[in-house]
């Protein structure tokens, strides 16, 4: 059911070329991991990499970035978790020679810090230093939008800075989608 799925696009292994990565959502709070490998004319056939497990992990309150945090030329996968209370986690899966390794915690708002429903999330390397930076936008009503940026650290990622807000009456957040 491709409405149970998100995809990013991924290097994976690090061979320069395009995996894609499907989040499943299996009900439950069970999520898998699939890779699907390019095979020179098209893609081989998706294989599951990670499953969370029953109870552990529910989809519909994730949003999945990819990012070379590292820098390395492997495409880890950033994914914000919305905890309820206007709280989000900010959790990393390490690429691994043949998918990926368990989701470890890098970053937490804080309850009544931030609405994962008020964010648009896109990946940059706004620096140029080869590492990807998070960007999201944040929607703080009245047509007043923030663009923050959480920057790559030697583990994870840092805490979320603000660095253009629109004011009040100037820009439409729901008229606006990030560029994947």
């Amino acid at each position: 059911d491709w409405s149970r799925s998100q995809v990013a696009a991924v290097n994976q292994n690090g061979d320069g070329r395009t995996e894609l990565a499907i989040f499943y959502d299996y009900g439950g709070a069970n999520a898998g991991l699939f890779i699907v490998d390019p095979s020179g004319t098209g893609y081989n056939t998706p294989r599951r990499v990670w499953l969370s497990g029953a109870g552990n992990w529910d989809l519909s309150r994730s949003r999945i970035s990819a990012a070379d945090q590292n820098g390395d030329g492997s495409t880890e996968l950033a994914i914000f978790y919305d905890y309820g209370s206007a709280n989000v986690g900010l959790f990393i899966l390490d690429p691994s020679g043949t998918g990926y390794g368990g989701a470890r915690r890098v970053w937490l708002s804080g309850a009544g810090n931030w609405d994962l429903s008020r964010s648009k999330k896109s990946a940059t390397d706004q620096n140029g230093d080869g590492r990807t930076e998070l960007t999201d936008f944040y929607n703080y009503g009245g047509a007043n939008t923030g663009l923050f940026i959480l920057d790559p650290s030697g583990t994870g990622y840092g805490g979320a800075r603000r660095v253009w807000l629109s004011g009040a009456g100037n820009w439409e957040w729901t008229r606006s989608r990030p560029v994947l």
